[in-house]
């Protein structure tokens, strides 16, 4: 069957060429969030609703697994590298799952919050084989070992599932959910956004979107909020994934590509939200998620969306976009299970 997807139709060399399986649900909507935004002084503020990717278990990283699963077909293993309560390990569990793949995942610590302990019960529902760094420096050698375990208890290597699913491939996936705006735009679902707003861990969602939104041929600002470690969430590493997917296109595509390639000094990535570090939750971003649900009743988490929300309320503030259209990509899919 043809999977529709607003990347092939723009790239047919793509369709063909790249493997992909379908898992999510699309579009998903764009949504005027009135009430939020008369509170927060932004006359036009929208959501993207990522949340609603797919209705059992969504978020961001669907996108990215259609093409990482995609890749993987020939395996029965996927490992992976994970926070012990990381969504990318909930979400690879579950669509995995589906396909009879098994996941086995090396993690290390993270804060144990609600979200995390929850991450924790449904991983184990679907059978994750655990194995648990004590410290981020144990992390190499236990990775090394395991990945040695397998090969020689299945036979053949394990499928590696990059750090946080990204990779040039699975940022395809947000550069066709650029296309995807870009279309909802045209047929008049929303007006062009002036500034989109996005968390940023690993950053494949960011360099998707950053060239999704140039090949679209839109004006909008792409705009970064960190919240995680620099060492993954910095703008040269950014602009290298964002200039591998660009180069991953133009393989399979004859003609010049609209976008241009990205340089580390053309991001705007905002380093004030992160708190703590990744998964502490802030108390300006639990204020706002606080009011979103009660406004909207959208749920946001603490480790991600809340902090983009709140580098998203500052920038506002701060160069009195209050008659922008401004668009918060809501990254977060709490699994309905």
């Amino acid at each position: 069957m043809a999977i529709r997807l607003p990347l092939f139709e723009t790239f047919p060399g793509l369709a063909g060429a790249l493997p992909h399986r379908a898992l999510g649900h699309w579009p998903t909507p764009v949504q005027r969030a009135w009430r939020f935004g008369t509170t927060i002084g932004c006359s036009q503020f929208w959501i993207k609703r990522d949340d609603q990717t797919h209705p059992l278990c969504g978020g961001n990283k669907v996108r990215a697994l259609e093409f990482l699963l995609g890749q993987a077909q020939p395996y029965q293993t996927l490992l992976m590298v994970a926070p012990e309560g990381s969504n990318h390990l909930v979400a690879t569990a579950y669509h995995a799952a589906q396909f009879g793949q098994r996941v086995v995942a090396v993690t290390f610590p993270q804060p144990r919050t609600e979200q995390v302990e929850q991450n924790l019960r449904l991983v184990q529902r679907w059978g994750v084989e655990m194995h648990r760094a004590g410290s981020l420096a144990s992390l190499p050698r236990l990775l090394w070992q395991v990945w040695r375990d397998l090969e020689q208890r299945d036979g053949a290597p394990p499928y590696w599932m990059p750090l946080g699913g990204t990779s040039p491939l699975s940022s395809l996936g947000y550069v066709n959910a650029a296309l995807e705006l870009a279309e909802q735009v045209r047929v008049g679902q929303m007006p062009p956004p002036d500034a989109l707003f996005v968390a940023v861990g690993s950053g494949g969602t960011l360099a998707g979107l950053l060239l999704g939104i140039r090949l679209a041929g839109l004006a909008t600002e792409v705009i970064g909020v960190r919240v995680t470690t620099r060492l993954f969430a910095n703008a040269p590493r950014i602009a290298w994934i964002y200039n591998r997917t660009r180069a991953l296109i133009a393989r399979h595509h004859p003609g010049p590509l609209a976008a241009p390639r990205l340089r580390p000094g053309d991001l705007f990535l905002r380093q004030d939200c992160c708190g703590r570090g990744y998964g502490f939750p802030t108390p300006s971003g639990a204020a706002l998620g606080a009011r979103l649900v009660r406004e909207e009743r959208i749920a946001l988490e603490g480790t991600y969306t809340a902090k983009a929300l709140d580098g998203l309320v500052r920038t506002v503030q701060e160069r009195r976009w209050q008659k922008r259209v401004i668009l918060f990509w809501n990254t977060y899919g709490k699994p309905a299970l």
